[in-house]
């Protein structure tokens, strides 16, 4: 049997770098599918700052509009604070997930069941912004961001709602 790996070195082969290619940001509409959802804490490698947030991590597992992107993740992040927790519960209460946790000890374990429970999410790209004064402006570097938003279901296109009004 031949040593695939020595033919390679033999001939010249010198490994490459794999260039990233990241991902591009999809818009559309999908339903997702509960990856993870709960606390993240530690501190950042980078500033040594503590960090605390709750993420919800979601995958495509259905394209109703848009963007091919089944298998992709999409995620959100809420602020461990009590503007935070209302959007991450109002988020979950949107997709029909209604949570019994009456503390917040019981609200990082009740999250941590919702792997595989599904919600529609909404899902578009803008250019990254940065805030000047008190006005949000343009990134120079027209780099785009993703954005998401749950939502309870998927209104009718534009093109459809005209034929709603078609008399015959």
């Amino acid at each position: 049997m031949n040593d695939i790996y020595a033919d390679l070195l033999a001939q010249g082969y010198k490994p490459e770098e794999n260039a990233d290619k990241g991902f591009e940001p999809v818009t559309g509409k999908y339903v997702c599918r509960i990856d993870s959802c709960g606390r993240v804490q530690g501190v950042s490698q980078a500033t040594n700052n503590p960090y605390d947030f709750y993420a919800l991590n979601t995958q495509v597992v259905e394209v109703v509009d848009g963007d091919k992107a089944t298998n992709r993740f999409l995620k959100k992040n809420y602020s461990n604070d009590s503007e935070g927790i209302k959007k991450l519960v109002n988020d979950l209460f949107t997709a029909g997930i209604v949570l019994s946790a009456k503390s917040q000890e019981e609200l990082d374990a009740e999250l941590a069941t919702l792997t595989d429970k599904t919600m529609n999410i909404r899902a578009w790209a803008r250019k990254k912004q940065r805030k000047e004064r008190d006005v949000w402006v343009d990134d120079e570097s027209g780099e785009m961001r993703q954005y998401t938003a749950v939502v309870k279901s998927f209104g009718k296109a534009k093109a459809d709602t005209a034929s709603d009004n078609v008399p015959f």
